[in-house]
């Protein structure tokens, strides 16, 4: 089943997996990311995931027609061990957080040496502002904004509050020029009603060009069940056929302020 945008869920359940390429998915993440991440964003309502180095081959055995992402944790001593099993688990691609400085980057593009792709994730003040030589650096076809660890960093209120930035917006029109994979966040489920309604989100990610997104906790508080997944891409599909409405921005905005 082709979807118009790139979805990636994240889980390390075979099952869901299955159920979840069956609806069209086209990634699978296992998020073994945990270093520092209980300190970051402990105090808010996020996803911190129990999530192994072993679950990548699990997933991967299951020779399912959808690509692997393992995200790794930040750079540390043990990194080089930690992106070694996860290529020999068969993940198809590292995604690379909390990226805060360019040569420890450096490092990790040379650890994994062409043996996965790389997803950096742009996250951090350093990296947002950096995001031109990462993409210089590295030949990618893939990367992806997270807004939770932005939105601490940059003191933000909320975690929508840095996609009205400007500079946000020109950065994407710039990157738009290398025809990437190109990812922003989160986003729910558009069949629950949520403060800050995935609908306009979305059109919202259109109007940035965007064209990948990862599937929040969310999207799946009603269970992992295929028509139900199934109709809820389908609502956002039918958004990503309409294309941009400029008009609905008023109302997005009006949501993010009221949070």
């Amino acid at each position: 089943m082709k979807r118009s945008f790139n979805y990636i869920a994240i889980t390390n359940n075979p099952v869901q997996a299955r159920s979840l390429v069956e609806c069209g998915i086209q990634q699978i993440m296992v998020d073994t990311e945990i270093l520092g991440k209980v300190e970051r964003q402990g105090h808010r309502d996020t996803v911190i995931s129990a999530h192994s180095l072993e679950d990548v081959s699990k997933i991967k055995r299951l020779n399912l027609e959808a690509e692997i992402i393992c995200r790794i944790n930040p750079y540390h001593l043990l990194i080089h061990e930690e992106i070694d099993i996860a290529v020999e688990n068969g993940a198809d691609k590292i995604m690379v957080p909390m990226i805060t400085s360019f040569e420890e980057y450096k490092d990790i593009v040379e650890m994994i040496n062409s043996r996965a792709e790389i997803i950096p994730l742009i996250e951090t003040p350093y990296s947002f502002f950096k995001v031109h030589e990462i993409l210089d650096y590295t030949s990618l076809n893939q990367i992806h904004f997270g807004l939770n660890d932005l939105c601490i960093s940059l003191g933000m209120k909320n975690i929508f509050e840095v996609l009205l930035s400007v500079i946000f917006q020109d950065i994407f029109r710039a990157i738009n020029t290398k025809s990437l994979r190109l990812g922003i966040g989160g986003i729910g489920n558009p069949q629950v009603i949520q403060n800050v309604s995935p609908a306009l989100l979305l059109n919202h990610y259109i109007k940035c060009e965007a064209n990948s997104v990862i599937l929040s906790r969310n999207f799946f508080s009603e269970g992992y069940e295929k028509d139900y997944i199934n109709q809820s891409l389908q609502k956002f599909e039918e958004t990503i056929k309409r294309g941009y409405d400029p008009s609905l921005e008023d109302e997005l905005i009006r949501q993010i302020n009221e949070i």
